[in-house]
């Protein structure tokens, strides 16, 4: 199976998917999985949680509201994950209980748990069930200290994780409830083909939800650097939207970036506070990139002079 091209938004998962998250950034990991998880609760489904860590009652770093810049998007709202994990609905695991639980992440062994933690929840009365893992770049260290090597072992993990990753689709459509499943990969710390492999056993590539879509004009988070993209009509009914979206900039980002690539219109009005609201915060001046910006705005750019304000920056044009 070839991954899809196309990335999809976290919010719109069905049954049976497997998608993977190949994050660079912080934010991203967190904005994503706090949706997974959030929407999860909500629709009442149990979520296995697996840690690359050592304490199954700590709560893994990337679902920590941490930032209070996070607490103000759609995603974090109403999500109480210390309620989740009291009663149940929110269980972490460890990597190194499952490793050693499947003798290390043998195909067989591994799908079997994941087979169990389906039942288990379907017995426990959940409509349905999240998971959702950290997938280790090295095993567990050995109990008796031996020294080993890492890159012989990073390898064999590989190996094994990847034939995992290959037998989770008929489990999850097979179970007898809603199943779903996202890996977490971070692309700083893999290899390219090896990344490249374990995304080819996905259905697609998840993506953070948008900040808002009325149909006319949809508004999607981007990170490193921190920004927007925005996508279809900017105009007088939909510039109201856009200014309150523009408050979620990170204030303290010395860049934000303005992905203009989606956007086939556009007035004077709406260009001119994009690019006010991308250089400005809390009165003081940031840099802003554009980029993708399409012919006819460029052009509007130019003439407005917007082109040649402070801070701003052109990236690559739109084709």
């Amino acid at each position: 199976m070839t991954i899809s091209s196309a990335l999809r938004a976290v919010g719109r998962m069905e049954r049976g998917d497997h998608l993977c998250l190949a994050y660079v950034d912080a934010d991203e990991r967190r904005s994503v999985l706090f949706s997974y998880v959030r929407d999860g609760l909500a629709a009442e489904h149990k979520i296995v949680y697996l840690a690359d860590q050592e304490s199954p009652h700590v709560l893994p770093v990337c679902l920590r509201p941490r930032p209070a810049r996070l607490e103000t998007l759609p995603q974090a709202a109403g999500l109480d994950l210390a309620a989740a994990l009291d009663d149940g609905r929110l269980v972490i695991r460890t990597v190194a209980e499952v490793y050693r639980g499947t003798r290390g992440f043998r195909p067989g062994e591994t799908m079997g748990l994941l087979a169990t933690e389906t039942e288990l929840a379907l017995l426990q009365g959940h409509r349905g069930i999240r998971l959702t893992g950290e997938w280790p770049l090295l095993p567990p260290a050995p109990a008796t200290g031996r020294p080993v090597d890492l890159a012989a072992e990073a390898e064999f993990l590989a190996r094994r994780v990847a034939a995992c990753e290959r037998r989770v689709e008929p489990v999850l459509r097979g179970a007898r409830i809603v199943a779903m499943m996202l890996c977490q990969y971070d692309r700083r710390r893999l290899p390219a083909p090896r990344l490249e492999r374990m995304e080819s056993h996905h259905h697609a590539r998840a993506r953070a939800d948008d900040l808002y879509d009325d149909g006319s004009l949809r508004v999607t988070p981007l990170f490193s650097p921190p920004g927007l993209a925005l996508t279809g009509t900017l105009d007088a009914a939909t510039r109201p939207a856009l200014d309150r979206v523009l408050r979620v900039l990170p204030p303290g980002a010395g860049l934000v970036c303005l992905d203009l690539s989606g956007l086939h219109s556009c007035d004077e009005e709406g260009l001119r506070r994009i690019v006010e609201a991308g250089r400005t915060s809390g009165g003081r001046q940031r840099q802003v990139l554009l980029r993708g910006v399409p012919p006819r705005l460029a052009g509007m750019l130019r003439a407005t002079g917007l082109e040649r304000a402070p801070g701003v920056s052109i990236g690559e044009p739109a084709h």
